[in-house]
């Protein structure tokens, strides 16, 4: 059976993170690059033999519920890490700094 508490420790473990480099992320272009460099330093030799599929950040726009369009980086992490053959990807975005 897949541990399923484990894998939700580390998308818990990685949301910390990123609410952690929110406070530290340089504004516009700059905030993608910076949560890449971030994010794989964190995942160590669970990114070592792909980082380019790894960790991925792209900037991207969403519309908030009034229809403003927001600035978002969005956060997918794939870790090389599996458990019973499954790979897990956690996806998140983050509001970049204008």
């Amino acid at each position: 059976s897949v541990d399923i508490q484990g894998v939700g420790a580390v998308g818990g473990r990685l949301a910390q993170l990123c609410a952690f480099l929110m406070d530290e992320m340089p504004a516009g272009e700059a905030g993608v690059g910076f949560l890449r460099t971030e994010l794989l330093e964190f995942l160590g030799p669970l990114a070592k033999k792909s980082p380019e599929t790894a960790v991925q950040v792209q900037p991207v726009e969403v519309k908030d519920a009034e229809g403003r369009v927001l600035k978002m980086a969005q956060v997918s992490v794939l870790p090389e890490a599996r458990l019973e053959g499954m790979e897990f990807r956690f996806t998140y975005q983050l509001p970049l700094k204008g």
